[in-house]
């Protein structure tokens, strides 16, 4: 089972280049699958952050071992097909807003939980005080930011053109995952 550390007790550190090895890794971990589209891989490949990637068609290849999912775009076709597999998901966001939740039938399976980052970062500062959470934010974001610095781009878009123009690309799956993409609004 993926089990999900927190972060404080991962392994941080800047995977030698081309290295396949997560940034960071629960200590109890076995491993780390990317879910992406096609379009991604490449990218995705070359941070080196996990261990497999997996293309969402080929879902179904996957081990039917207990996961959870960290679910970034809330793609409830993506929960329907981990299926029975799935133990926990975690909810960070939600880009298929327009969709129903993909959580079907009863029973509270799989359990679902929001990651919510002031109560997280609440929760931390009661636990290590806000000297030591200002230290281990700092070690992990520093490590962060080395891989991510020459992994993506800014592309600066204007005005409600551009914003439309960056949204297309997104729903037709154009969109350059190495691009993160700014609105200047005149």
């Amino acid at each position: 089972m993926v089990r999900i550390e927190c972060w404080y007790r991962r392994r941080r550190a800047r995977p030698p280049s081309g290295s396949r090895t997560p940034i960071a890794r629960g200590a109890n971990a076995r491993s780390w699958f990317g879910l992406t589209s096609p379009g991604s891989v490449a990218f995705l490949e070359r941070l080196g952050l996990y261990d497999r990637l997996v293309t969402y068609d080929a879902i179904p290849s996957l081990a039917a071992a207990p996961s959870v999912l960290v679910d970034i775009a809330g793609n409830p076709e993506v929960i329907h097909a981990l299926g029975e597999r799935l133990e926990r998901v975690i909810i960070v966001g939600k880009a298929h807003w327009d969709a129903a939740s993909g959580f079907g039938g009863g029973g509270g399976r799989p359990k679902r939980e929001a990651f919510f980052a002031p109560g997280r970062i609440a929760r931390r500062s009661a636990d290590w005080g806000g000297d030591q959470l200002r230290e281990r934010v700092s070690e992990s974001w520093s490590a962060f930011l080395a891989i991510m610095r020459d992994a993506v781009r800014i592309d600066l878009r204007h005005g409600a053109d551009g914003a439309l123009a960056a949204y297309r690309e997104a729903v037709a799956g154009s969109a350059d995952p190495r691009s993160g993409v700014l609105i200047a609004i005149p």
